[in-house]
């Protein structure tokens, strides 16, 4: 039994011994030759919207909204109903309108989509 118990504690030691060696062969950092500087990032670049404007088939104009160069929102045709019900395809002018229009939305924590109210603006101007 003393011996049992003998074994077990060196056991016990020598794996204490390793435990600790192996701890000590760790690799060192070493500091950055230039500390970090203690400004403030740069956040004017987040939350950057743009649009691009294509030609979509069989006439008309769509637009894609980007964010921080990631695509956010699409548009495939932009249509705009006159005074008549009739149902148009908007001009390259009124699609960048809208585009704005969905962006100022997407800012303002809205949905892009815009009205038929807003439209109806859009094809007046």
């Amino acid at each position: 039994m003393k011996t049992k118990s003998l074994f077990l504690a060196c056991l016990l030691i020598a794996s204490f011994a390793t435990t600790f060696k192996s701890m000590a062969q760790q690799p060192k950092y070493a500091r950055p030759d230039t500390p970090l500087s203690h400004t403030l990032p740069d956040y004017s670049r987040l939350n950057r919207f743009y649009f691009r404007l294509y030609s979509a088939p069989h006439g008309g104009y769509g637009y894609d909204i980007f964010k921080n160069q990631k695509l956010v929102f699409h548009q495939f045709v932009l249509t705009l109903i006159d005074g008549y019900g009739k149902r148009l395809f908007a001009t390259k002018q009124q699609t960048q309108k809208a585009a704005a229009l969905a962006i100022e939305k997407m800012k303002n924590g809205m949905p892009p989509s815009i009205t038929a109210i807003e439209l109806r603006g859009i094809a007046a101007e």
